[in-house]
């Protein structure tokens, strides 16, 4: 609710992708990703600056979403054939509280 974030939306996120978040979360936190997690961090450091500067611009967070989604895909066309685990990630994000409001 705190980021507009429709209740078919987050339903969706734990149906589909809830199940993926643990192998995320052991891959960033092994100690050998640790170069990463860093690039995890300065990664959601860059889509919160994006959320805060656009927020008024979309109705939804769920808007907001799929825009990050069109943006990686535009930005980095070889994730066209990982476009799955784009989505996921962006969840994880969004589930974990590195990306959009948080209190």
């Amino acid at each position: 609710k705190l980021n507009n974030l429709s209740e078919d939306f987050f339903e969706l996120i734990k149906a589909e992708h809830l199940l993926y978040f643990y192998k995320i979360q052991n891959f960033l936190t092994d100690p050998k990703n640790k170069n990463l997690l860093q690039k995890y961090k300065k990664t959601a450091m860059e889509i919160n600056l994006f959320i805060t500067s656009k927020r008024s611009e979309f109705k939804s967070f769920d808007d907001i979403i799929l825009e990050i989604y069109k943006n990686m895909i535009d930005y980095s066309p070889e994730l066209i054939n990982n476009r799955d685990l784009c989505i996921v990630f962006i969840s994880y994000m969004y589930w974990n509280c590195d990306i959009g409001k948080k209190k």
